[in-house]
């Protein structure tokens, strides 16, 4: 034991109605407000002082909630049972958790009706805007932001918080629809263009466009795990552009917390093992659980992730 832890095309009027609430984003410095201004690429982020008043409150809530804990190092080959075991206890404990002190949800943003499901609000230490259901997520070193995937009618608030952020990433792990439930959106149709192979979401601000690069797994059901390669895979493509740009990530499902909580736990296991040190997916999920609530919702979410981690080693071996 080791202690360690997704429109149809908008209308021209849903622009106006965008830019009336988006705070301008300047694209360069000999560009004006009416020239049709090209789309930015790999725009760098500086780090906002809400990052990092959220980043010291989620250390202090970490400091005292780890007192007197220990956390399940990450061993290959455990079984789905004991795993499943393991996750029960730490859904148990993370429960009782959201019901301290320290733990209130953003009220502001069900009075407004700003959430897309019940019980997956932010908590409003680290709720990233207050117009958006977003939590500023910090694991170690690197900052994220968590969301939900926007409904139509929040298409401008959403498109906003990628802008006024400078998002320079950002990636969708939920497709429109599952079979007869709506789950994002489709605000990437007719908002998407291609450069040098990567795909880009332009979003419209008053300047011009601020184009972010954008992944998806759309496949990905709620509620259950994935593939563990094909997560290892896409985890390591954005851990590669994201470090080159030194970027900021967003991360959105339908409600932002399942899916979206094991893809960040991936990039953070991805991460430990490039260090080479040992590590604790246990620590990793009760780190995020404690940031956005809900954070890797199911079991099979949880053992996606040790099934990554296995196969990352074998892969990082194999390649010595």
């Amino acid at each position: 034991m080791h202690k360690t832890k997704k429109i149809g095309l908008l209308l021209l009027a849903g622009t106006v109605v965008f830019s009336i609430f988006c705070t301008a984003l300047p694209l360069s410095a000999n560009q004006n407000s009416t020239a049709q201004a090209e789309p930015s690429f790999g725009a760098r982020y500086e780090i906002s002082d809400q990052f990092i008043s959220a980043k010291g409150q989620a250390e202090n809530l970490w400091k005292a909630f780890q007192t007197n804990r220990e956390f399940n190092l990450f061993q290959p080959g455990k079984t789905d049972q004991a795993l499943t075991e393991e996750f029960e206890d730490l859904h148990k404990t993370r429960t009782f958790m959201w019901t301290t002190a320290g733990y209130e949800r953003a009220e502001h943003l069900i009075a407004a009706d700003l959430i897309r499901a019940p019980g997956c609000v932010a908590f409003a230490y680290n709720n990233t805007v207050p117009y958006y259901n977003a939590s500023t997520i910090s694991l170690g070193n690197k900052y994220y932001i968590a969301c939900e995937g926007p409904r139509s009618k929040d298409i401008p608030a959403f498109f906003k918080l990628l802008a006024t952020q400078h998002v320079t990433h950002l990636v969708r792990l939920t497709g429109s629809y599952e079979a007869w439930a709506q789950k994002c959106h489709p605000y990437w149709d007719g908002f998407i263009t291609e450069s040098n192979g990567n795909a880009y979401l332009n979003v419209p601000t008053d300047q011009g466009v601020c184009s972010i690069q954008t992944f998806h797994m759309d496949h990905w059901r709620d509620n259950h795990g994935v593939d563990p390669e094909e997560l290892l895979a896409l985890a390591l493509q954005i851990r590669d552009g994201f470090k080159k740009d030194n970027g900021l990530l967003a991360v959105h499902c339908s409600a932002g917390v399942g899916r979206t909580g094991t893809f960040i736990a991936a990039l953070a296991i991805v991460d430990a093992i490039d260090r080479g040190q040992p590590f604790s997916i246990e620590e990793i999920v009760y780190r995020l659980s404690l940031q956005r609530v809900h954070s890797v919702a199911k079991f099979g979410q949880y053992i996606t992730l040790h099934r990554l981690a296995e196969s990352y080693l074998k892969q990082k071996a194999s390649t010595r």
